[in-house]
């Protein structure tokens, strides 16, 4: 209830109105702190979108507030632009800088990521520090326009640290706006999947280089914004104000706040802030402090001041959107009564799928053996064969994930073999996969608008300033969304963290993301594992169901009954090859299917 009121509009309003005529109340040391509230505020935001969001580790930070600092400071000095320019054009050129670093930070994880960002930091503050005749040097750069000394001018009239604070209070404002609606479009859950397995991002046709190169092309324009006010405000920037040390102060922002939030940071930065002005004495021992700080939030508050508020962010626009979605009744037989015409297929007898003799090696083990398959539209495909014989290896053959050492995949007369993931996903071949790779920290429904992402054609600009045809396109996932949790009775699990749900009905929200992605081929990889007798009927009605929209199926799995009721053909493999193709009577029949994987009956 106290949440509710606390996010409630007119709670928000006056909060912001509030905002508005503190400064007016305050002293300027007061009004200067709050300002380093506002610039610390886009900081933690700028690494909680990189980081929190997109999982991309950076351990060099502050050379990005650097950037956007100096490009401001200079611009202002040498070519006497106004502040607003030089924000912009600070802004677009960290963008820059933030897309150049992508192109090699793509490439590495985890440890060599850490290594590579920190590198970066120190590089730019060498750079800082030797290029004396554009940075000042060790001197630093003074002489920058600043409202505290009354040399900063808006449109002709000379600023005061209260319009100062005003502007820095619209900025924040306005990217807070922004940065929600970025987050609660399929952009923005694009950068949490990818975060949570590349490759189940990969399988929805989502592609990890390109969100990785966004993630850091809008973190570094927002920490180039934060530089260029920062410099303004202290009139003087030195390279000793963008060491390892700011680096590692953004980090705790975002990470004591809350990471993968919107108020977390802001909660973060406000700790920061305040906190050190009141105990002047700990500047002595930062780096211990914050070595201290980043142990007990691990620890103890491992989601930061919003998971121990229990706040989270939204990841979709269903509050936002007027017209009402209303979940739509189902026939008898599992069709949605007001079934639209789509881009599902129609069923026909012609190849959809040609898998022409294909090999896979691993070193010196061929784990396939010239395997060759065809798939007509609205027909299932039963794989079997014992553990190792190959199955989800051509399943990840046809998908992507493994190049093929020999043979030719072909879809839909287009030739496959050996591209990528996503770029096979955006084909229409979807998958699932062994365990379920659903975003734990996200809903159902929002793990179920991860599988409309390659359905989407809104751009960045759309998105982020909630154009009518990007809210529109958002209301359309989501009536489908509505409509396939009807399908899958997940209805009364909507707002759940797919996390905290048994795991039966994960493996069912995984499928019905598939489904959602609408499939020209859906390749299900045991989806009935540690399933109970109920939820295999209901899983089975889901896979009938997309038989009867003429979409193809390639049917993973070792529960026999469940597998020989469903697919049209099957196809057993043992050690890598082919040992049978044909009908489900045939394979019954088949000795070598018997002693291979049905088991031979002895009689005593």
């Amino acid at each position: 209830m106290f949440k509710e009121r606390l996010f409630h509009p007119i709670s928000k309003i006056s909060f912001i109105i509030l905002l508005f005529i503190a400064p007016l109340f305050f002293s300027d040391s007061n009004i200067q702190l709050f300002i380093f509230w506002g610039i610390n505020i886009l900081l933690a935001q700028s690494i909680n979108l990189l980081s929190g969001f997109s999982g991309q580790i950076s351990l060099g930070h502050a050379a990005f507030y650097a950037i956007g600092a100096y490009t401001s400071a200079t611009l202002m000095i040498h070519f006497g632009l106004s502040i607003f320019i030089t924000i912009v054009i600070a802004a677009i050129f960290n963008a820059f800088v933030g897309f150049l670093l992508s192109i090699p930070a793509r490439r590495v994880k985890e440890f060599y990521l850490a290594m590579m960002t920190l590198g970066f930091g120190f590089i730019i503050q060498e750079i800082v520090k030797e290029w004396s005749s554009v940075t000042g040097g060790v001197m630093g750069l003074s002489g920058i326009p600043s409202a505290k000394l009354g040399t900063l001018n808006f449109f002709g009239i000379q600023a005061n640290m209260v319009m100062y604070y005003w502007l820095v209070l619209v900025i924040v404002i306005v990217t807070m706006w922004l940065l929600k609606n970025f987050v609660q479009s399929y952009m923005g859950r694009s950068f949490l999947a990818v975060h949570r397995s590349e490759l189940s991002a990969e399988s929805l046709g989502i592609s990890p280089g390109s969100a990785k190169q966004l993630a850091y092309t809008l973190s570094a324009s927002i920490a180039g914004i934060a530089g260029a006010l920062y410099a303004s405000q202290m009139a003087y920037i030195g390279s000793n104000s963008f060491d390892m040390m700011q680096s590692i102060g953004i980090l705790i922002m975002g990470i004591l706040g809350g990471f993968g939030t919107l108020i977390g940071p802001i909660l973060g930065a406000a700790f920061l802030t305040f906190v050190p002005n009141k105990l002047q004495f700990i500047q002595d021992f930062q780096l211990m402090i914050y070595s201290l700080l980043l142990v007990i939030s691990f620890l103890f508050i491992p989601n930061g001041f919003a998971g121990l508020l229990k706040i989270r962010t939204s990841l979709e626009k269903g509050n936002r959107i007027n017209k009402s979605i209303k979940a739509i009744p189902l026939k008898n037989d599992g069709k949605l009564l007001n079934e639209k015409q789509s881009s599902f297929l129609k069923k026909s007898f012609s190849p959809i799928l040609n898998v022409k003799e294909v090999v896979k090696d691993f070193g010196g083990l061929r784990a396939l053996n010239d395997v060759t398959i065809s798939l007509s539209k609205g027909q299932i495909l039963g794989l079997i064969g014992p553990n190792g014989s190959g199955k989800s290896t051509l399943v990840n053959l046809i998908s992507g994930v493994y190049p093929v050492s020999k043979g030719e995949i072909h879809f839909n007369g287009k030739d496959i073999t050996n591209m990528a993931t996503h770029s096979i996903a955006r084909y229409g071949i979807i998958r699932t996969f062994q365990d379920p790779h659903n975003v734990p920290t996200m809903t159902v429904k929002e793990n179920l608008l991860l599988g409309t992402h390659r359905l989407f054609k809104s751009s960045l600009l759309a998105c982020t300033l909630n154009a009518n045809h990007s809210l529109r396109e958002e209301e359309q996932m989501l009536t489908r969304v509505t409509e396939i949790m009807e399908l899958c009775d997940l209805t009364d699990y909507a707002d759940e963290l797919a996390g905290n749900l048994p795991y039966g009905m994960q493996r069912m929200v995984e499928v019905a993301r598939a489904i959602l992605a609408e499939p020209q081929l859906l390749l299900l990889d045991e989806p009935a594992a540690g399933l109970s007798e109920g939820e295999l009927e209901e899983l089975n009605r889901l896979i009938r169901y997309v038989k009867n929209q003429g979409i193809p199926v390639i049917l993973i799995d070792h529960h026999m009954d469940f597998v020989t009721g469903l697919v049209d053909e099957i196809l057993v493999l043992e050690s890598g090859g082919v040992i049978y193709s044909g009908s489900v009577e045939g394979m019954q029949k088949d000795h070598h299917v018997i002693r291979a994987y049905l088991g031979v009956e002895h009689h005593a």
